[in-house]
């Protein structure tokens, strides 16, 4: 992914750069017109010269001020457009990424990459038209300016930047590594101070504070140790080259003296060496910091191309169209391994679901009963074996139509911040106001809603974090009932309802999925009875199937899991 494609209106940078060069060009020739005016206009008292001479020069000044504003907006204008640009496409491949790609970053390394890193990347090509196109002109003008009034003078400083230079290389260096550190080290601590701000009820709960504060405090001073390193590089850079190029300009000044005195060249040139030393040493100085933007857009760059050039799964045409009924599931010899783990979380499972059964899963926490049924939801890919829709392999039909079809409730019911329609209709605005309303009577949830002043249209916090753990999951259920799947997987969506609330709503989904297939995950005795088969799963295998009876009978693990 080349990241020069998202700057757009190429020719904005044209005329930001030639702005640039002719308010460089001005610098150059400002020190020039004071010369002549002191020589030609105050030394020989010529008031007419130096009215002209001054008007020229305010002139110049304006043109300089006008064309720098009008270089500075196109900077910024290319600058903030690439970004928004950058930011959209890296949001949607954030979007289109299965879990398996989510678990490669962290949350707070995808958060930083959006923001902090777009913005480095951003702020060197502002700097680049702003900076990198007025520097060297200054740098080269300011060289050859001196060397037209001596060019022994011209040579002493060609010679203290080639001192100067290898010594800002060796800073330049270690500033790059140390900032890599730091983006490290941010994802770090953004990531503890998210996970801080999530769960800081349950850290209260349970007196975590202290040791959170630690936990805090030693991410914090790590990344400010490493801060200080890549600070203590950048800030020599800039005192360094003053001190150099100004040591040169006191030697010059040493050798220059005795030669204007001599009347080689009038006191006036001599004024113009300090000018454009002091033009060349400020330049330099530019050229330092913006080699410090490039270090850091270079590594933030490296880390947008990462995510950017992440392989994705994009719909393609060419596939079948999902039928209207799902009659039949089958799962032949699946496998699956999570990322950096050695061992298969599930290993040669073979299922067989069909129209108007209703299928039990249960297992230990951590068995992968839930893994096997989010490869159905489309939330992972097997690595081995297949799954069949109607005897047709699961990757023949669109992921998109699958996912219209295959409903997925997870335990942990998630919600984002928008009103209660919206997270139930979660973008299928097909569904009316009435259905949502008729979902929420169905999941139990209705009273809770109808209660908030605005109903349906009252407001979710990010997580749900304004309603309880028994609403949240009703909502999520309610959810279900409202996009009518042809098939739907319930994880545990009942744990955190009384048994009451849960046989209620159980009831009605058995009645409103009757002829659709219905899976059950669950550790309850009361919700798997509901189920015509039920699988054992242990270690990520088959350990047993059956009915409620039959289970009790052949498998230990499956009473012990439902008298527990």
């Amino acid at each position: 992914m080349k990241l020069r494609n998202y700057v757009k209106h190429k020719y904005k940078i044209f005329i930001g750069v030639s702005f640039k060069i002719i308010e460089a060009v001005i610098e150059i020739l400002l020190p020039i017109g004071m010369s002549l005016m002191i020589d030609n206009g105050i030394l020989k008292n010529d008031k007419n010269y130096i009215l002209i001479a001054s008007l020229m020069l305010i002139g110049l000044i304006i043109v300089a001020f006008i064309s720098s504003i009008t270089a500075q907006y196109y900077a910024y204008d290319i600058s903030e457009n690439y970004v928004k640009e950058l930011r959209v496409d890296m949001y949607k491949k954030i979007s289109k990424f299965s879990p398996t790609q989510y678990n490669e970053f962290t949350q707070s390394s995808l958060a930083n990459r959006l923001t902090l890193d777009a913005y480095q990347s951003g702020n060197a090509i502002s700097m680049s038209i702003r900076t990198a196109s007025r520097a060297p002109f200054l740098v080269i003008g300011s060289l050859i300016a001196i060397y037209t009034i001596h060019p022994q003078f011209a040579l002493i400083l060609l010679i203290s930047a080639g001192i100067l230079l290898p010594l800002l290389v060796i800073f330049l260096r270690q500033s790059m590594k140390n900032y890599k550190e730091v983006q490290r080290k941010n994802d770090d601590l953004t990531k503890v101070v998210k996970s801080n701000l999530t769960g800081m009820r349950i850290i209260r709960a349970f007196r975590g504070e202290q040791k959170e504060t630690t936990k805090f405090k030693v991410k914090n001073k790590d990344i400010t140790k490493t801060m200080n390193k890549l600070n203590l590089f950048q800030l020599l850079t800039g005192p360094t080259t003053t001190i150099f190029m100004y040591t040169t300009l006191v030697i010059i000044l040493f050798m220059a003296i005795p030669i204007a005195n001599s009347g080689e060249f009038s006191i006036s040139r001599l004024a113009s060496i300090v000018t454009y030393t002091t033009q060349l040493t400020v330049a330099l100085v530019s050229v330092m910091n913006l080699v410090m933007i490039y270090t850091r857009s270079i590594s933030s760059n490296i880390r947008i191309r990462e995510l950017l050039n992440m392989e994705i799964y994009e719909e393609t045409e060419d596939k079948f169209l999902l039928p209207e009924s799902i009659d039949s599931i089958e799962f032949e010899n699946i496998s699956y391994t999570y990322p950096r783990r050695s061992k298969p979380s599930v290993k040669n499972i073979n299922l067989d679901l069909k129209k108007g059964e209703i299928i039990g899963l249960t297992g230990k926490t951590g068995s992968g009963k839930s893994t096997i049924m989010q490869m159905l939801a489309g939330y992972y890919s097997p690595q081995d074996g297949t799954i069949l829709i109607n005897g047709i392999p699961y990757n023949n039909f669109k992921l998109s139509d699958l996912r219209r079809k295959i409903g997925y409730v997870s335990q942990r019911a998630e919600f984002l911040k928008g009103t209660i329609y919206e997270n139930i209709v979660m973008g299928n605005y097909k569904i009316t106001e009435e259905r949502v309303i008729e979902a929420l009577k169905k999941a139990e949830a209705y009273d809770f809603v109808m209660k908030k002043p605005n109903g349906i249209y009252s407001l979710v916090e990010e997580k749900g974090t304004n309603f309880s753990g028994g609403q949240r999951q009703r909502l999520s259920l309610a959810r279900a009932f409202a996009n009518n799947y042809e098939v739907l997987i319930l994880d545990d969506s009942f744990s955190a309802l009384d048994f009451l609330t849960e046989s209620m709503i159980r009831n009605r989904i058995l009645t409103d999925f009757k002829d659709k297939i219905l899976v059950l995950i669950s550790v309850r005795k009361s919700t798997l009875l509901a189920a015509n088969r039920i699988y054992v799963i242990d270690k990520g295998e088959i350990e047993a199937e059956g009915n409620n009876e039959l289970l009790l009978h052949t498998s230990p693990l499956y009473g012990q899991l439902v008298e527990d």
